[in-house]
């Protein structure tokens, strides 16, 4: 009876501390990423985990991907508008090729996923990189590029507070104007952390 009534208790606040850890996945936005969620039930599904978010305000300690491995590839969603996607025009990959906006179809030209030895955040299934430039100025269009181990205008960050940053400057991936049409050529600005323009979710497909 002693311990029944020492383990009983145990196991509640137990469940209760599990429960509590669970509701941390969900943002304050709404947004659940299921990448936290199966990672918190123990399930390693292989792509690099973009939610590096817990541990500092750079994307990493040591501003590179984290290095648990999750399986790929994923979408790039803005919070603002859960529907659209980060796509590559026309589905076409060649260099200097637009980075734009467009309704979520799970095409090829949606589906990234994270080189983290470079920092780099690649198409799937190819060798183009998510390309800005080195040192552009603000209002530079996204491109894909063949990726270059080396080259800082393929180097990326994600922030603690889901900001996609070039790795070099302070220049973050944003909607131009807040626009979400599809399109719509995405581009660096200077960070801002009052900017919902600059959120961004790395979503699995």
């Amino acid at each position: 009876m002693q311990f029944k009534l020492f383990v009983l208790p145990l196991l509640a606040l137990a469940f209760v501390a599990a429960a509590h850890h669970l509701r941390l996945a969900g943002y304050e936005d709404g947004y659940t990423d299921s990448l936290d969620v199966e990672h918190q039930f123990g399930v390693d599904p292989m792509i690099y985990d973009t939610e590096c978010a817990k541990l500092s305000a750079n994307f990493c300690p040591t501003y590179k991907f984290p290095r648990k491995p999750r399986r790929g590839p994923f979408a790039i969603v803005p919070t603002k508008a859960g529907y659209k996607c980060l796509d590559v025009r026309g589905g076409v990959f060649r260099d200097y090729n637009p980075v734009q906006i467009w309704d979520c179809n799970g095409s090829v030209g949606q589906k990234w996923v994270i080189d983290r030895r470079y920092n780099q955040i690649r198409v799937a299934g190819t060798n183009f990189c998510l390309n800005t430039g080195a040192c552009s100025p603000a209002g530079t269009g996204l491109l894909i590029h063949t990726c270059i181990q080396t080259f800082p205008g393929h180097m990326w960050v994600y922030k603690d507070n889901r900001r996609i940053s070039t790795r070099w400057t302070n220049m973050c991936v944003d909607l131009p104007n807040g626009s979400v049409v599809n399109g719509q050529q995405v581009q660096i600005k200077v960070c801002d952390v009052n900017s919902i323009n600059q959120i961004w979710h790395f979503r699995r497909v």
